[in-house]
This record gives C-alpha cells, structure tokens and sequence, in this order.
C-alpha cells in the first residue's frame, strides 16, 4: 500500500518576494518559507526571522532570542516542525534550537 502523505513536501517555486536565502518547511498545507538573519543593533542572542508564504506573502517579520549560544549561522542549519511565528526551531548538526518571539522587527 503506498504511503499516504498530506501537503507539500517539495519546496514551492520561490517567488520572487521570497528572500534567496528563505528554507522551505513543508506543511500540512502548503508549507512555509522562513528566513533567519543576523542584524545589525540586536543582541547576540537575537535573530531576525522572517516567515513568508508560498505566494511571497509576508506573515511575520519579528525578533526571537535562543538560550543557546552555540547556534552557528553562517554553518548549514535546517528549519524544523513544529515552527510558526511565535517559535521557530531548527536542526544544525544534529542539535534543536528553539528560537522564541521576542518583539516585532
């Protein structure tokens, strides 16, 4: 019996909206595109992360914070479930990072 999967898997066309260097989290629906970045005038435990549609609709562009120092952006890193606009978590070598909503950017 084949596997029954539900949403999009594969990533979605990027639209032009879309930051290049967004990662696709497939969903139930249709999936997500978060970009996480380093900016200037936030602490070192604050990251911009900016969560967009597949159509290139903005959802959310906020501050979150991670206690976790040791997160690494400019080494790979991948979003990871359950991720939404109040916590995003990603997986970077085998270890989860929990990010949470600290204020709007």
């Amino acid at each position: 019996m084949p596997i029954q999967r539900k949403g999009r898997e594969l990533p979605a066309d990027k639209h032009p909206n879309v930051p290049k260097e967004a990662k696709w989290l497939s969903g139930q629906g249709e999936g997500t595109w978060f970009t996480v970045t380093k900016e200037d005038g936030l602490a070192d435990n604050e990251y911009r992360i900016r969560r967009h549609t597949p159509q290139g609709n903005l959802d959310c562009d906020r501050v979150f914070s991670i206690d976790d120092i040791s997160f690494d952006i400019t080494q790979p890193f991948e979003i990871a479930h359950v991720s939404h606009c109040a916590v995003v978590k990603t997986n970077q070598a085998d270890q989860v990072y929990s990010f949470t909503f600290k204020k709007e950017f």
